[in-house]
């Protein structure tokens, strides 16, 4: 708790900085799937699961370009977007590994629980800092 507590500390007088956080996030997964979809070994992922993970990776990095350069009357809108599109892709994703679970690489597998607890801190974090009072925007 220690650590999120010192984050929102340090995001709270530039809450845009959480949007190109979660762009580079959503980036970064981004060029993960790309590299995954190009190894040599097998994967267990099929080819349209990894176009859809593709996808989804990309329209919330580009969204949260966006809302960072937004300007600060729908920072509050835009940070609930994001919360729910990220709650989204942890949703799509915890899917698709249920769903092809014996069949996945176990390194695969492991990339996909490390990224949903990951994006999960991030829900939190943002979360936080929408119920946060002393935000900027929040006055």
């Amino acid at each position: 708790m220690a650590i999120i507590k010192y984050l929102l500390h340090r995001l709270s007088p530039k809450p845009g900085t959480i949007f190109l956080i979660d762009a580079a996030g959503a980036f970064f997964s981004l060029i993960c799937l790309i590299l995954l979809w190009f190894l040599p070994f097998d994967t267990g992922l099929s080819g349209p699961t990894m176009v859809i993970l593709i996808i989804f990776a990309a329209v919330l990095g580009f969204a949260d370009l966006i809302y960072y350069r937004s300007n600060r009357s729908c920072a509050r809108l835009c940070l609930k977007a994001a919360i729910l599109g990220n709650l989204a892709y942890i949703g799509v994703t915890f899917c698709f590994v249920l769903c092809q679970y014996n069949v996945l690489h176990p390194a695969v597998a492991s990339y996909f629980g490390a990224e949903i607890l990951v994006v999960g801190l991030l829900v939190y974090i943002e979360w936080k800092m929408l119920q946060a009072k002393n935000l900027p925007w929040s006055q």
